[in-house]
């Protein structure tokens, strides 16, 4: 179940309780950025080519995602992670450059991936990603 945190409901809070950032993140962000970690974390996924021979590139769109906002960032990273297509060491020698985009406030966005030399490639590869 998830569970969504509320401003501290006692009177003595830091000095930085209201909207502003003086001295780093107000409380309000603070909250904004756990629940969206909350409700995002960090995940795996599998991007997928197709079968051989393949193409130089392919999309994903991620769903669920409730916290994301228009200014949110994502990180997206290969994972040297075994697919039923490549092993970990293939992850490393020759990975396709993953991007994210196409952010859709309260519901998603869009991994994208393409080759290094605009070749071929195939089959799944795994790719993590993050909302911050």
């Amino acid at each position: 179940m998830a569970q969504t945190f509320n401003r501290p409901a006692f009177p003595h809070q830091p000095p930085n309780s209201g909207d502003g950032t003086e001295g780093g993140d107000s409380w309000d962000e603070v909250l904004r950025k756990l629940n969206l970690a909350l409700s995002t974390g960090t995940s795996l996924t599998a991007i997928d080519f197709g079968a051989f021979p393949g193409s130089p590139d392919t999309s994903l769109t991620i769903t669920g995602l409730p916290g994301i906002l228009a200014t949110s960032t994502i990180d997206g990273w290969i994972v040297a992670k075994d697919t039923v297509d490549h092993s970990a060491d293939e992850h490393w020698v020759d990975p396709p450059l993953v991007t994210a985009g196409n952010i859709v406030p309260g519901v998603g966005f869009t991994i994208y991936a393409t080759t290094r030399d605009n070749n071929r490639a195939y089959g799944l590869w795994s790719v993590g990603w993050q909302v911050i």
